[in-house]
């Protein structure tokens, strides 16, 4: 943090310091890549993502299954209105605070973690391989089976929350052309709408069932799964070998703190293990984006096709988060409303100590996983359980606070710490929670970056030791590219939340850093005011 990475230099005000962080940077790169060359020999098989890396480890574990892998995820491939619906389903990870402590700082707040629950699903549950062409109209109505697992797109009409205090529709994943007029979120989740239209997948329609209730429902599109079962054997058996490798290193690693190699291969397992289901959410479309020489933005969609190495189902990473965000909302439901104050994908943290004492991982599950790795998975019978953070029943934080989704700070052994989205820690970001208001701006906290075309930029200027700016003479060679800048960050809080919190006698101050919803205050008498 003590050196200053956007200074503009050139070749000619470089100066010791410099070159010797340029040094060090340069011989970190060198250690790495030379560590990943003990695994991979050569410098043209090293993986560029953790994906990539995983997806390797998946073709090397067993050449013959991930063939096998190969042949059925080609022979059961979705046409691409399926892919479209799939793709319009996939929701992702539930993140969200409980607006009756919005912004509140609350003392002695527990925090539950869930044992690997990626894994967890895609060890327990059977997904859909093959789907039913997609119906529609009275034909889709009719075809509606809820005991069934399938994917639809449906309108609802005068839709509200059961409970103010959860909401778990994300309203980016509507239909926006079809929006009603009257409608009120709270941090991007959807509390009543007189007219909306979403695709859910049925696990995620299961929750929508015990969070929401609405006047009339319609089914426009509708498809449902024609085979179901476990995930392939080669991830089967990636998950075992990685779960497995975690569990073993990480008493070890407690044990020996400061020796490297058990770090790095503890560190290795938990990202690899947790990488696997990405390697199922991967797009069959991709779209490029290029830079006219106006400097404006064009978007070229790519054709739908099959790739060559499929090495994935997307059905599976869909249906993998909408089970994990059942258990973690079903969670948060049995422990009480009251006393949950804020969840990120698979930790509560909550006003009250507790855990699972009940196992995740069914009889069936341990034994199909032992016949298939031959290996002793004993040590993964935990999987899937919610864990208290602390080992003891105390809780973990002295003090917590949060402003909405991936926005919150505490004091954990007398330390602050803070998570904002897009904010790293460095000497300008928050310090305490008076750092923590409407319209705070914080400088230098993170990078931004512009495009730069040199027909607009044909001057370049560097800083000297007297921190004056002199032009560069040399040539410049680069047409153009993305420039990295330093970029502040603006403590909003919308006036459609700070509104929403008032019903529970939180007044607080917004800021609002985006365009919003207009008629906040029509919305939320609509709402309140709604006759059953």
């Amino acid at each position: 943090l003590e050196y200053d990475y956007s200074g503009i230099r050139c070749k000619n005000n470089l100066t010791d310091k410099d070159y010797e962080y340029n040094e060090n940077d340069v011989n970190i790169v060198i250690d790495y890549v030379n560590m990943l060359l003990k695994e991979y020999k050569k410098l043209k098989n090293l993986p560029l993502t953790q994906t990539s890396r995983v997806r390797k480890v998946i073709r090397d574990n067993d050449k013959i299954f991930y063939n096998e892998f190969n042949r059925v995820a080609n022979k059961f491939f979705p046409d691409e209105n399926q892919y479209k619906l799939m793709e319009q389903a996939f929701t992702g990870a539930f993140t969200y605070g409980n607006p009756q402590y919005f912004g509140q700082i609350l003392d002695n707040v527990y925090s539950a973690d869930r044992i690997s629950a990626y894994p967890a699903e895609m060890l327990e549950n059977n997904y859909p391989y093959k789907w039913t062409k997609i119906y529609t109209g009275d034909e889709a109505v009719k075809k509606y089976n809820e005991n069934n697992t399938f994917i639809f797109n449906v309108t609802f009409k005068n839709i509200r929350s059961i409970d103010n205090r959860l909401n778990v529709l994300s309203i980016s994943k509507c239909n926006i052309k079809t929006l009603g007029d009257d409608i009120l979120s709270y941090n991007g989740k959807l509390v009543f709408a007189n007219t909306i239209e979403f695709t859910l997948d049925s696990v995620n329609f299961s929750i929508v069932k015990k969070c929401y209730k609405w006047d009339n429902m319609t089914i426009n599109k509708y498809m449902e799964a024609m085979i179901e079962r476990r995930v392939p054997r080669t991830l089967l058996q990636t998950i075992i070998k990685f779960a497995t490798d975690k569990q073993k290193l990480k008493p070890l690693v407690k044990e020996n703190p400061y020796d490297d190699e058990l770090n790095k291969n503890y560190m290795t397992s938990k990202e690899m293990l947790n990488s696997i289901c990405g390697t199922q959410v991967m797009k069959f479309t991709n779209t490029e984006y290029t830079v006219n020489p106006d400097g404006e933005w064009l978007v070229n969609y790519k054709e739908y096709e099959k790739p060559k190495n499929l090495m994935r189902m997307f059905s599976i990473g869909l249906f993998v988060t909408a089970y994990a965000r059942k258990q973690l909302i079903e969670k948060i439901l049995e422990n009480g409303i009251e006393n949950f104050v804020y969840c990120d994908t698979d930790s509560i943290k909550s006003l009250n100590y507790f855990e699972d004492s009940n196992k995740y991982l069914s009889n069936n599950s341990l034994i199909r996983m032992n016949n298939v790795s031959r290996i002793d998975v004993s040590q993964i019978e935990n999987f899937g359980m919610f864990e208290n953070e602390n080992t003891t029943d105390k809780p973990i934080y002295e003090k917590f606070v949060h402003y909405g989704a991936k926005k919150y700070a505490y004091i954990r052994d007398g330390e602050f710490h803070f998570v904002i989205s897009g904010v790293p820690k460095s000497e300008n970001s928050p310090k305490s929670f008076n750092d923590l208001k409407a319209g705070k701006v914080y400088e230098k906290v993170k990078n931004g970056h512009a495009f730069v075309l040199n027909t607009y930029h044909n001057k370049m200027y560097y800083k000297d030791s007297d921190g004056n700016f002199n032009e560069y003479q040399g040539k410049i060679k680069d047409r153009g590219g993305i420039a990295i800048v330093d970029a502040y960050y603006t403590f909003g809080i919308s006036s459609i939340d700070s509104n929403y919190v008032k019903q529970y006698g939180i007044n607080i101050k917004s800021y609002n850093t985006e365009i919003e919803v207009e008629n906040i205050e029509d919305n939320i008498y609509n709402f309140f005011n709604f006759k059953e």
